[in-house]
């Protein structure tokens, strides 16, 4: 069924929205599910891919893993060299500085290694499942030969990804701005 939808496009979630974001699933079940069980269109709620075409949502989600991880369960960890995307689909995850200091709480919808895909370079940060999660991921190397081979795909990824890091830039910027001292 890739193709099969080219002329449409997905204009659900304009802006990125960590938490809150919808996600439309199918019944979970305790192991990891084939992609060909998940909802083809899951991937059109997200906002990395607001403004493709459904058929290359479809062509995206073919090539997705899905993970199940426990509590305490390691996601990422910044000794980590890939540079595969994740979407969090269930439950929540805890990002940690190098340090161990919390950074943020990610839930269904929120995207994950953004940055490591776009630098190239590795992880920023450790994540760890809070609870039951399920991650989908996106393989970094399959995702860069497909958006090789669609221009408007890699163009609408790398538009989505920076106004994505371009929210969390600015909402770093007004906490920094919040602990500073009045001189």
């Amino acid at each position: 069924m890739p193709g099969s939808f080219e002329g449409r496009v997905v204009t659900r979630h304009p802006l990125p929205c960590a938490q809150g974001s919808r996600l439309k699933l199918i019944a979970s079940s305790p192991s990891a599910m084939l992609a060909s069980e998940m909802d083809p269109y899951f991937l059109s709620e997200n906002y990395l891919l607001h403004g493709a075409t459904l058929g290359d949502v479809d062509s995206i989600h073919v090539i997705c893993e899905f993970r199940d991880f426990t509590a305490g369960q390691t996601v990422v960890s910044v000794k980590d060299k890939n540079q595969d995307i994740m979407i969090v689909l269930e439950g929540r995850v805890r990002v940690e500085s190098v340090q161990g200091e919390l950074i943020d709480e990610l839930r269904a919808g929120a995207m994950i290694g953004e940055i490591s895909f776009l630098d190239g370079h590795g992880r920023t940060a450790n994540i760890t499942s809070v609870g039951e999660s399920k991650i989908a991921v996106i393989p970094a190397v399959r995702l860069k030969e497909l958006m090789a081979k669609t221009p408007k795909l890699e163009s609408t990824i790398y538009k989505n990804a920076a106004l994505a890091l371009c929210q969390r830039l600015r909402d770093a910027n007004q906490q920094i701005d919040a602990l500073l001292v009045p001189r």
